[in-house]
């Protein structure tokens, strides 16, 4: 018999935890939409025997890619925002795994079965 099935205080500790984690992952993905979505390319266009880069923000949307052009002055702040996304994409990553861990624990507590050891 496994420690959660034996204490009810244990068993609304995991449940609490999974509704933490539910509504950190929801809070975190709600934060992730305010950045921009998509990868910064640079194109290379040679006019008038010149050679000029420059960047732009690729994206699907609707199953199409699109790309939108990127002012050289709001570079950075595009990148910053950019590397922001993916962090908070990285939390919410490692928040969805914990909940599906917790959702295992939780699971085999109301099937009544212990867990196997090594897994």
């Amino acid at each position: 018999m496994s420690v959660v099935q034996r204490d009810p205080t244990i068993s609304g500790m995991l449940e609490d935890e999974r509704e933490r984690c539910a509504n950190a992952i929801e809070a975190l993905a709600q934060k992730a939409s305010e950045y921009p979505k998509g990868s910064i390319h640079f194109r290379e266009v040679k006019s008038q025997k010149k050679q000029y880069s420059y960047p732009f923000l690729k994206f699907r949307e609707e199953g199409k890619s699109v790309f939108k052009h990127i002012p050289q002055e709001d570079l950075d702040a595009v990148q910053d925002q950019i590397q922001k996304r993916k962090k908070i994409e990285e939390e919410i990553k490692k928040a969805k795994n914990r909940l599906r861990y917790l959702d295992r624990l939780l699971a085999e507590e109301k099937r009544g079965r212990p867990r196997k050891k090594g897994k």
